[in-house]
């Protein structure tokens, strides 16, 4: 997945500030921002983001998306931006303010870790931009960037490989979940964006055309995702704002083996496997001992078991396998933790195969 986010130095205060690290954080760094104390050195005369300076830091990001959806920002490299025809409207996440919070009473004018500000669902940073003239492809779009709704200090990005916007008369493609910004709202309505009408509820978007197995979030379709399994306890769906997944907690010694019931049909001779998932230990000071594989059942013929590994704790892991061959396949996974290695924890957040090769 990609990331595209905003930071801009505003806090949110009321957040718990007890001094233990909740487990939903120390899973993901032993160093996570939300559990760093606030840094002695620094001499802060002032924190926290009234009610109105809220509604002024979403009112102008999101009149900046406004702007761009209907096709009026003229200052990017190439000219004038397209218009956006799924440009999300966004809305303040208290969490996000939270761990924002806890980085900038570290005085810190920079980066913490991707783990480090990890929640939920994928996050990353960058510095505010409001010129897009002296802008490289990647700096430039971040004010823009389409499944973007959940806003404090960072938001959430888009699909790797994907446009970072569906071009087209704005709002005509507004997912699931959503309806167009009108007029009658007032200082609330921001022309050509597309509106969380449930903002605990993820936006929901149709397949490729490419897609031949979907089981993931921000998708309406959970037909690909049933399956058998054997082994040790089940897949829990999580539902979250930023898309549902599946989780499982293992203990040492235990393993899960499941496979889903709907095949993968190739079109042609060549498709291609990927999975956007994250793993670890339950401590993220320990290291992660798990294991992960694929696995593939064809109608005839073997594929030995794929090994899928990560060096982060973060959604940001996409796996990507070219499969060369066209016959109806079984895919399957296995999770498993060695013994004496505690709990660990596998969340799967897409799982796809499509037509044609993985680039």
């Amino acid at each position: 997945m990609r990331t595209f986010s905003i930071v801009v130095i505003f806090c949110l205060v009321g957040w718990s500030n007890s001094q233990k690290c909740p487990a939903r954080y120390r899973r993901f760094s032993p160093r996570h921002s939300f559990c760093l104390p606030p840094n002695p050195t620094c001499e802060i005369q002032r924190t926290g983001v009234s009610e109105q300076d809220k509604e002024l830091i979403l009112r102008l990001h999101n009149q900046f998306r406004s702007k761009v959806a209907m096709g009026n920002e003229h200052r990017s490299l190439g000219g004038s931006m397209p218009q956006a025809a799924d440009m999300l409207q966004m809305v303040w996440d208290e969490e996000l303010a939270a761990v924002a919070q806890k980085w900038t009473e570290n005085c810190n004018w920079g980066h913490d870790c991707q783990e480090c500000r990890a929640v939920e669902n994928l996050l990353g940073q960058n510095l505010f931009i409001q010129d897009w003239t002296p802008c490289e492809s990647h700096g430039c779009i971040q004010l823009s960037s389409e499944p973007n709704w959940r806003l404090a200090i960072t938001f959430l990005g888009n699909i790797e490989t994907q446009p970072v916007y569906k071009q087209g008369q704005p709002c005509s493609a507004c997912p699931t979940n959503t309806q167009c910004s009108t007029t009658s709202e007032g200082a609330n309505s921001f022309p050509g964006l597309c509106k969380m009408v449930d903002q605990n509820t993820a936006p929901a978007y149709p397949k490729s055309s490419r897609s031949l197995f979907l089981c993931g979030s921000m998708n309406n379709d959970n037909s690909n995702c049933e399956y058998e399994g054997e082994g040790h306890g089940q897949l829990k769906s999580v539902h979250s704002v930023g898309g549902n997944y599946r989780s499982i907690v293992l203990n040492g010694g235990q393993s899960i083996n499941f496979t889903f019931v709907s095949p993968i049909v190739p079109r042609g001779s060549t498709s291609c496997l990927s999975v956007i998932f994250r793993k670890g230990p339950l401590d993220a000071s320990r290291k992660d001992r798990s294991k992960f594989q694929a696995n593939f059942k064809l109608g005839f013929g073997t594929v030995p078991p794929m090994d899928i590994d990560t060096k982060t704790t973060v959604f940001q892991t996409k796996f990507q396998k070219k499969l060369q061959w066209r016959m109806k396949t079984k895919l399957g996974f296995t999770f498993s933790v060695p013994r004496g290695a505690g709990k660990h924890v596998l969340d799967i957040g897409r799982i796809e195969a499509f037509d044609g090769s993985c680039s």
